[in-house]
Formats: C-alpha cells, sequence, structure tokens
C-alpha cells in the first residue's frame, strides 16, 4: 500500500450520548449516516440499576450486537498482529472504509488503557486521526504511528496480565481492535412503529425484580430495575440518599452522572416524538404538536436539574437537592400525562389503519 491520506466522515457535534463512551462511538459513525435520526429515535431505552447508576438498555447495558442491523462489525485478532504490522494494519482497514475502535495505550501520566475511534491516516505526517476524551471530553486526536506501533507491546501485556478483560471487553462493549462501518442494506422502514414501541414503554415505566434463581425467594437480595418513566424516582432515591448523607456503592458513577444520562434520555425522547410527527403527520391532530412543546417544557425542567446538582457537587448546598427532589413526582406526572396524551390521543386511529396498517 502506497502512501496517501484518508479521512473517513466523522461527526461529533450534537452526538446523543456522551456518558457512554461506546454508545458514542458508534453514534460518531452513525451520525455520518441518513438513517441517523431513524436509528436513534427508535433505540435507546433508559434504566437504573439498584446502584442508582443510569444505562442506556432495557435492564442491562447494550451489548455490542446491538448495533448489528445497521453497523457492520469485524474483529481484528489483537494477539495475531505483530508490533511490526499494527500500523499497516490499521491503514488497511481504514483504506477500506472501516472505521477503528481499538484499545490504546493512553499518553496520561497515571498508566491508563482505554479504545479510541480511528477515522483516518496521513503518511505524510506519519499520524492517525482519531476521537479519543481528553479533560473529560471527546475530542479529536492525533497519535503518530511511531507511538501506536511502540505502545502495542504494553496492550498485548496489559490483555494478558488481566486474562479475563479481552473476554469482557468481547461481550460487553468490542473486541480490542473491532472495525466498523455503515450497513449499506440497513432499512429503516420499521424504525417509526419501533420508536412508537420506545415511547410506550417509557410512558408504562415499569420496575423489575432481578435476582438469580438462588435467591429468587429472598426479595431483599434481589436488584431492582427501573425502566423508563419509574427512573425520575431512581433520580428522587438517589437526592435522598445523598441528603440523609448515606453512603452510595463502590461503583456509584456520581449524582451529575446520572443527571446527565437522565436528561440524554429526555432529550431522545423528544427526537422520537418529533420524528413520529414526521412520519406520521398526516394522520396526528393537534394534539401532537402540543404534547412536544409540553415534553419539551419537561427536557429545561432536567437540564435545569443538572445544573443545580453541578452546584451541588461544587458549594454542597443541600438546598438545591431537596428542591429537585420536591419537583421531580410533578415532572413525572406532568411527562405520563404527555405521553399518555400523545401515545393514545393524537393519532386519528381510523385514518391511520387505512394508510399505515
Amino acid at each position: 500500500m502506497g502512501k496517501g491520506r484518508v479521512e473517513l466522515a466523522i461527526n461529533i457535534e450534537e452526538i446523543g450520548c456522551v456518558t457512554e463512551c461506546w454508545i458514542f462511538n458508534r453514534l460518531a459513525i452513525l451520525k455520518t449516516s441518513k438513517y441517523y435520526e431513524d436509528w436513534i429515535a427508535s433505540h435507546y431505552p433508559l434504566y437504573a440499576d439498584s446502584d442508582l447508576n443510569f444505562f442506556f438498555g432495557e435492564t442491562s447495558i447494550l451489548l455490542p450486537f446491538y448495533h448489528d442491523a445497521i453497523l457492520e462489525r469485524k474483529h481484528i485478532n489483537l494477539f495475531a498482529l505483530s508490533q511490526d504490522k499494527i500500523v499497516e494494519k490499521a491503514r488497511e482497514m481504514l483504506a477500506d472504509g472501516y472505521y477503528l475502535i481499538m484499545t490504546i495505550k493512553v499518553p496520561v501520566e497515571m498508566e491508563s488503557y482505554h479504545e479510541v475511534l480511528l477515522y483516518g491516516f496521513d503518511d505524510e505526517e506519519e499520524c492517525f486521526f482519531t476521537i479519543g476524551i481528553q479533560e473529560r471530553l471527546f475530542r479529536r486526536i492525533t497519535y503518530n504511528y511511531s507511538y501506536i506501533r511502540n505502545s502495542f507491546p504494553e496492550v498485548k501485556r496489559y490483555y494478558r496480565e488481566n486474562e479475563c478483560m479481552g473476554m469482557g471487553s468481547a461481550i460487553y462493549y468490542q473486541f480490542p481492535i473491532t472495525a466498523m462501518g455503515i450497513n449499506k442494506n440497513y432499512s429503516p422502514e420499521n424504525c417509526p412503529f419501533e420508536a412508537y414501541f420506545k415511547l410506550d414503554d417509557e410512558w408504562h415505566g415499569v420496575c423489575h425484580m432481578k435476582g438469580s434463581l438462588q435467591n429468587m425467594e429472598e426479595q431483599n437480595n434481589s436488584e431492582l430495575i427501573y425502566r423508563g418513566l419509574s427512573c425520575l424516582y431512581a433520580l428522587k432515591k438517589m437526592l435522598d440518599k445523598e441528603i440523609a448523607g448515606e453512603m452510595f456503592s463502590d461503583s456509584f458513577r456520581g449524582l451529575s452522572s446520572a443527571a446527565k444520562k437522565v436528561s440524554e434520555h429526555q432529550n431522545l425522547i423528544l427526537i422520537s416524538m418529533r420524528y413520529l410527527r414526521e412520519k406520521w403527520g398526516l394522520v396526528m391532530n393537534g394534539m401532537a404538536e402540543s404534547c412536544i412543546i409540553e415534553y419539551e417544557n419537561c427536557t429545561i425542567k432536567i437540564k435545569r436539574w443538572l445544573n443545580m446538582i453541578l452546584k451541588y457537587e461544587q458549594t454542597k448546598t443541600v438546598e438545591l437537592l431537596k428542591e429537585i427532589a420536591f419537583e421531580i413526582p410533578i415532572v413525572y406526572r406532568d411527562e405520563y400525562d404527555v405521553l399518555d396524551l400523545f401515545l393514545h390521543k393524537s393519532i386519528n386511529w381510523n385514518e391511520f389503519n387505512e394508510v399505515f396498517i
């Protein structure tokens, strides 16, 4: 392969999720597809676990196959590559039109290994174009060929010393080196119905008890999973716990992380509502637009909560959390009523059946 330059399309602006890096990387690729809105409108439900951490998913995090319908992925065997071949292989896949999500040794003071998204290379500058995290934000970063090549043995060592890490990465996130590309055969035909289902699931907002067979009869040992609208009560439970000065589990990701995730989710729900109005507008009445406006007001309130929580983390002013905790049941009822009207009253069902069924 001769010298050259490849820069695949990438978009890291206004991505629907910045709180989960494994989803952000995929969305940065998907944002370049004409089906991006179809996909995000019909995917990414929210749940909260018993540790009061919030994630996109049904009752567990979204696994690698979740995106297989729209993203083609290929496993590149980390240990089959030599130090001399890693740069050549990455260039080859990028030249073939594949993005690479690859674990590297991150050049920071404390030894750290994390995935970056490679979207191009420049042979003149001898560097890869990547998306990675710097100062807690996703940014465009370049890595020299020499750095990737010289640090590659340390990446292998990392996986050898943490012998189960490769399996955990492969089944929950991605292989240490994963090639991805837009699936050209993806069809968004069912996305409006999937978006409707997503909104209906949000409206029901159920909770689940999740436990193993060994403790299924011992309710106290089961994990409580909040889904959809019930996540607002998980948020309130989290705030009440902080107000009371109670300890969280070691895995707790923080107050602002939870609030940011809920805010991201509400924005995606708003996208789903607008998407259905666009796709089914001919058979929807004026109530649909009113519901969208009302729900947008709810998202503004939740963004305000996020700012208040960020302020609390700086000042420890408990009154800020008490105000949010007081408002949550009110916002829950508002969202419940808005979704109820949107799902069940804004569609002229006889017309809908004639056109879409």
